[in-house]
């Protein structure tokens, strides 16, 4: 299910708590997404600076730090991926989370890390309330947050893995309607055409 390789995965992490910030590749990764859908394009550099200064989570609108330092290549890469798959349907857009091989309990925890990430990085974009939303939108965000307070306790059994998987596959396409519903494309910049969730 894991489209980033483990080793991405831990890279991400690991470069992002020697940056200052608490959250692991998960919540970081839910983070840039809840900026892109709430304000629109945000660079690297702002992303980061949201992430690990307390001062800049209160800020509506992104922007570089004077004076920061390029980020690694890694966090880069990861940026632009990222923008890139969650502006176009074709290209496929995946949520970072650890691997098939990982423990299911650890892939659980991750999903709900990944969500709370979301959550914040959209009130990081000036998303204040949440019911002032479209529908859709309103309906997505609540099933966010009930599986970012969701335990990860589970058997391993097979049918937790198949409910994990058509949970991850949920909150993958529900946040490309979120972004879809606010963050639509122009006229006239191509085929966008819009997911549907089952």
């Amino acid at each position: 299910m894991a489209q980033w390789p483990q080793l991405q995965f831990e890279e991400i992490s690991d470069l992002l708590q020697d940056l200052g910030s608490t959250g692991n590749a998960a919540e970081g990764h839910g983070v840039l997404c809840g900026l892109l859908c709430s304000h629109g394009y945000i660079n690297g550099q702002a992303w980061i600076t949201r992430m690990v200064s307390r001062e800049a989570r209160t800020a509506h609108t992104p922007s570089d730090a004077e004076g920061a330092a390029p980020l690694p290549r890694p966090l880069l890469d990861l940026h632009s991926e990222t923008v890139r798959g969650i502006n176009d349907v074709n290209y496929g857009f995946h949520l970072m989370l650890p691997d098939d091989g990982e423990d299911l309990e650890v892939r659980v925890e991750a999903l709900t890390e990944w969500c709370q990430g979301f959550l914040c990085g959209m009130g990081m974009g000036g998303i204040k309330d949440f019911s002032a939303l479209p529908e859709a939108v309103v309906e997505i965000t609540h099933d966010l947050m009930e599986i970012s307070r969701a335990s990860s306790a589970t058997t391993g059994s097979e049918e937790d893995e198949t409910a994990f998987s058509e949970l991850v596959e949920y909150v993958r396409v529900g946040i490309r309607l979120i972004h879809e519903e606010l963050q639509p494309a122009p006229p006239g910049s191509g085929d966008q055409r819009k997911p549907t969730l089952h």
